[in-house]
C-alpha cells in the first residue's frame, strides 16, 4: 500500500465523519438518537464517495485496477 491509498483511506473515512456530523448538527439530531449503527453506515457511505473524490485528487489508482 502506497503512502497516496493509505491517505486516501483515512482521508475519506475522515471527511466522511466530519459530513456526517455536520449533517447531524445541522438538524439537531443527538448520535444517542439517530443510533450508533445508523453513524457507522453513513459514515462508511460519505466516506466512500469522498474516496473516489480523493483517489481522483491523489491519483492513488484505486479506480484503475
Amino acid at each position: 500500500m502506497t503512502v497516496k491509498q493509505f491517505v486516501t483511506i483515512v482521508g475519506g473515512l475522515a471527511i466522511g465523519a466530519l459530513v456526517t456530523l455536520a449533517i447531524l448538527i445541522l438538524y439537531k439530531i443527538s448520535i444517542e438518537s439517530y443510533g450508533i449503527v445508523n453513524m457507522a453506515v453513513t459514515t462508511i457511505a460519505f466516506g466512500l464517495a469522498a474516496m473516489i473524490g480523493l483517489d481522483a485528487l491523489l491519483k492513488a489508482g484505486f479506480l484503475t485496477r
